[in-house]
């Protein structure tokens, strides 16, 4: 990438290898990056607008649309995590990473539906693949489905014949529960699968705690108008040398 060649060369060795290799540091701007962040006077907060592109939201500020990675530079979030996406972006991504189907049951699973086993409904002939089990929640997740899974159904690993459970419920898995949370604190809870959620306890879906990450990525800091010139000299300068 053409934005990390003005960054210094070190020398590196990797691992147990006894020859060294020539390298980018970049790490060579972790220091400078915090002195900007702790320093309340270089940045203010900002809330990104839905669909703001990180070029239009420097032109806002700056004036200027090359200072975009200066949004990058000041939040580790949006350098770990991404720009925040629109809610049909979102919603779109959930839908495709998380396109199998969960079944809850009130059963016990830990010795039965194994990762790997097909199952099938003994009522519709539904069959799918187990790809991931949740034993604090009560779940199977499901994928190469084919048919219909309904809730009060039994269910039968096609390995073993004798592991049955009884469908609790069948759900889209990006629409499942991935934890419960107290409604007065809204703190996570234990679950038990058993007997089902407490007088007081409310999932949180796959779906829900992915719109709430990514409206955490849209409260940002961001350099001030009138420092955002000279930080980018020192950045580049400090990088440079």
């Amino acid at each position: 990438m053409n934005f990390f060649r003005n960054f210094p060369k070190v020398i590196y060795t990797f691992g147990d290898e006894g020859e060294q290799a020539v390298m980018q540091n970049i790490t060579a701007y972790a220091d400078i990056v915090e002195d900007f962040r702790d320093n309340a006077s270089f940045y203010s907060d900002y809330h990104i607008v839905t669909g703001e592109r990180p070029d239009q939201v420097s032109m806002k500020l700056y004036g200027d649309p090359s200072f975009h990675w200066t949004l990058f530079l000041m939040n580790e979030s949006l350098l770990k995590q991404g720009w925040p996406l629109t809610q049909e972006e979102l919603e779109h991504q959930i839908k495709r990473d998380f396109n199998g189907i969960v079944l809850k049951t009130k059963d016990q699973l830990f010795d039965k539906f194994y990762i790997g086993e097909t199952i099938q409904d003994n009522i519709t002939g539904a069959t799918g693949v187990v790809v991931d089990r949740d034993l604090k929640l009560g779940h199977i997740t499901l994928e190469q489905v084919e048919g219909i899974f309904q809730e009060g159904n039994l269910v039968t690993s096609q390995t073993n014949l004798t592991d049955t459970i009884t469908i609790d419920r069948s759900m889209a898995e990006y629409l499942a529960p991935i934890y419960y949370i107290n409604t007065d604190d809204e703190e996570i809870v234990d679950f038990c699968p058993f007997t089902g959620p407490g007088e007081f306890q409310v999932p949180v879906t796959r779906l829900e705690f992915y719109i709430s990450e990514n409206d955490k990525l849209k409260q940002i800091k961001v350099l001030r108008p009138e420092a955002v010139r000279d930080v980018s000299s020192a950045f580049h300068d400090a990088i440079g040398s």
